[in-house]
């Protein structure tokens, strides 16, 4: 079981390292070339916009490192035999902070970008009930599975509140 934990916790250490090499070249290619191809054309990007895109870049990145970092964390105190604990509460509470500022800001990068959309052709209402006619929502898969993975975590972490009360009340009990 160790070594299990083991392999995670230099997997999720490969990924923060891999993610940092992502985005320092990520940024390092866009400072060195700030064209872009939009509709088929050519776009130079200005140096303000080109600021803010990095900026947003790095805080993207920053929310996801900073979630790993926690889950490698919360696997060491597993490790440690530190289950039900409110510091393992604290913590995956935090990865749920920064998975919902990720979604946020990857939400906002993607309704800028032009890719998420919700559009309504005609809308009435028959019969009492409201009818979206040409519904039309262009959502990123990978939104909805990091939402997902929200949601599984605030789930365990009402599960390790739960243990946590019944490990006190256990050692409550003579």
């Amino acid at each position: 079981m160790k070594n299990k934990r083991k392999i995670l916790i230099f997997g999720l250490f490969l990924h923060i390292v891999l993610m940092l090499v992502f985005t320092i070249y990520t940024v390092w290619r866009f400072i060195d070339n700030s064209e872009f191809n939009y509709n088929n054309e050519m776009v130079v990007m200005s140096s303000s916009l080109q600021v803010k895109v990095i900026i947003f870049l790095l805080l993207t990145s920053a929310t996801i490192v900073y979630s790993l970092y926690l889950m490698i964390r919360l696997i060491k105190n597993l490790e440690k035999d530190k289950i039900f604990n409110k510091e393992n509460i604290k913590l995956m509470e935090r990865i749920v902070r920064s998975l919902v500022v990720f979604s946020l800001l990857a939400i906002l990068g993607i309704s800028i970008n032009g890719s998420f959309s919700i559009g309504f052709s005609r809308w009435s209402i028959q019969n009492g009930v409201l009818d979206f006619s040409g519904f039309n929502l262009n959502f990123s898969v990978f939104i909805m599975a990091i939402l997902s993975i929200i949601i599984i975590i605030i789930a365990m972490v009402e599960v390790f509140k739960e243990g946590l009360n019944l490990k006190e009340e256990n050692d409550l009990t003579v």
